[in-house]
C-alpha cells in the first residue's frame, strides 16, 4: 500500500483497490452489482484560514451515473465540511469511459488544522459502479 494511504468504502465487499509503483498510480474498481462509494484517503496537516487547491489527473472506464442525489463518478475530494463549499467538496465529475483530465478543486481551511484527501469512485449520495485511476495528486497551498 502506498505509505499515508490508506482504503475505505460506504459498503465493504464489491471493492477492489490496486497501485503500481512503477506507473505511480492508484485504482479503484467497483463491481456492477454493488454500487458504492469508495475511496483512497490520507489525512493531511494544513494551515488554517487558508486557500487550498487538491488537483490530479484522473482516468474512467465505464463508471455509471447513480440513481442518487449527486452523479460524482471519480473525483477528487475532501471529507470533512468546509466553510465555504460545505459537505461535498469535489472535483469536477468524470462519468462514463475517459482518458485522462485533469481535475482540481479549490477551498479554504477554516478553523481546520487538518483534513483528509480521498481519491474516490462515489460520493456520499451518489454511490455509483466502474473503474477509476488516479495519478500526480497533489495539495497546493495558494497565496
Amino acid at each position: 500500500m502506498p505509505s499515508g494511504w490508506s482504503t475505505s468504502s460506504f459498503n465493504q465487499g464489491g471493492v477492489e483497490y490496486g497501485w503500481s509503483q512503477a506507473r505511480k498510480t492508484v485504482s479503484i474498481h467497483i463491481d456492477p452489482q454493488s454500487p458504492n462509494d469508495a475511496r483512497w484517503q490520507q489525512r493531511v496537516v494544513v494551515n488554517p484560514n487558508t486557500r487550498y487547491r487538491l488537483s490530479g489527473w484522473i482516468r474512467v472506464q465505464k463508471t455509471t451515473p447513480t440513481i442518487d442525489l449527486l452523479d460524482v463518478g471519480a473525483n477528487l475530494s475532501v471529507l470533512e465540511s468546509l466553510p465555504e463549499l460545505g459537505s461535498f467538496t469535489h472535483t469536477e465529475p468524470m462519468l462514463g469511459s475517459q482518458g485522462w483530465r485533469y481535475r482540481q478543486v479549490t477551498f479554504d481551511t477554516g478553523e481546520r488544522t487538518w483534513i483528509t484527501i480521498a481519491l474516490r469512485l462515489g460520493m456520499y449520495a451518489g454511490q455509483t459502479t466502474g473503474s477509476a485511476w488516479f495519478r500526480s495528486v497533489q495539495l497546493t497551498e495558494l497565496e
